[in-house]
């Protein structure tokens, strides 16, 4: 157990220095770096400070994008604090019909999740 944390730990370690320099971009630069394959687009829908530390995201019958946000998650390689209730259910929704989510909706707060979330129009 011991030289299996070891060697992730040390992978985590130099991953981290292989990223080390890299920039923090806007969402809007981010989108200049993408390489996307040809007949497809990439359009930035939702951004900070309308989202924030997302985790996953599906969209409902009515094109309302229901987001898991996770602040603070997996802040060390221990998961020392994956047991805090930190959790928050938010829908982003489009009232303009530009395809930009401009409206938000905290669904659920302080709680506790895995990664995964699933709209349902039931």
């Amino acid at each position: 157990m011991q030289k299996n944390f070891s060697k992730a730990l040390t992978d985590t370690l130099t991953i981290l220095q292989a990223y080390n320099s890299s920039p923090v971009l806007s969402a809007e630069e981010s989108l200049k770096h993408m390489q996307v394959e040809e007949g497809f687009e990439v359009k930035l829908v939702a951004a900070e400070p309308l989202v924030n530390t997302p985790v996953a995201m599906t969209f409902d019958g009515k094109g309302q994008m229901w987001v898991l946000e996770m602040e603070g998650f997996m802040t060390d390689i221990e998961g020392s604090d994956e047991h805090i209730p930190n959790g928050k259910i938010v829908i982003l929704e489009d009232k303009n019909g530009d395809g930009v989510a401009d409206e938000r909706k905290v669904f659920m707060d302080s709680r506790f999740f895995r990664l995964l979330i699933k709209a349902s129009d039931t």
